[in-house]
């Protein structure tokens, strides 16, 4: 995860250093500070999006079609999903300690601070969410894969209103405090 971070901090100020040659220095910063808001807005709208389109293999309607099709579907599914996790969430966090670093605010500090917080508290939750993701693909508990999918969905509703609805509103209050400073 550290090195991940690293690797996400690197470049993003690679980034940042190439357009700063090319954009005004005042667009720069507006950019660092719009960042975290708008990468932790994508992590909401596709946590809301997996709540949606998740929650509905659960229909006790067809709960035996969705036994036996949800391991082999989930498997395709969760490799193209964890690009979401795997871009927007570090995005968040990298933007977010660049923008304490770099903010002249110390409430604005605090915001970005809180921010990256709940952020990184999302990855929390991800033992016991991995944990349920296998169980999903390898058709557990005995070929009910749904008693886990509804498990994983019941998790990550508790994890969106603990960790990325608060980042979110997080960033919003950093972004709030920093308008005066990128006027």
């Amino acid at each position: 995860m550290v090195s991940i971070l690293v690797s996400y901090l690197a470049i993003l100020a690679s980034t940042f250093t190439l357009l700063s040659w090319i954009l005004p220095q005042d667009l720069l910063l507006k950019l660092l500070r719009i960042t975290p808001l708008i990468s932790s807005t994508a992590n909401l709208m596709w946590a809301a999006d997996e709540y949606m389109f998740l929650s509905s293999w659960l229909s006790p309607a067809y709960r035996v079609q969705a036994n036996a099709l949800l391991p082999a579907w989930f498997a395709t599914w969760g490799k193209k999903g964890s690009h979401v996790l795997f871009s927007s969430f570090p995005l968040s966090l990298v933007a977010g300690i660049l923008n304490i670093f770099t903010s002249e605010d110390v409430t604005g500090k605090m915001w970005y601070g809180a921010g990256v917080a709940f952020t990184f508290a999302h990855f929390l939750y991800g033992k016991k969410a991995l944990r349920l993701l296998a169980a999903i693909r390898n058709g557990e508990p005995k070929g009910n894969a749904t008693e886990s999918m509804r498990e994983w969905i019941e998790m990550h509703l508790f994890r969106v209103v603990t960790a990325d609805a608060p980042a979110f509103v997080s960033f919003a209050g950093a972004l709030l405090m920093a308008i005066p400073e990128v006027s």
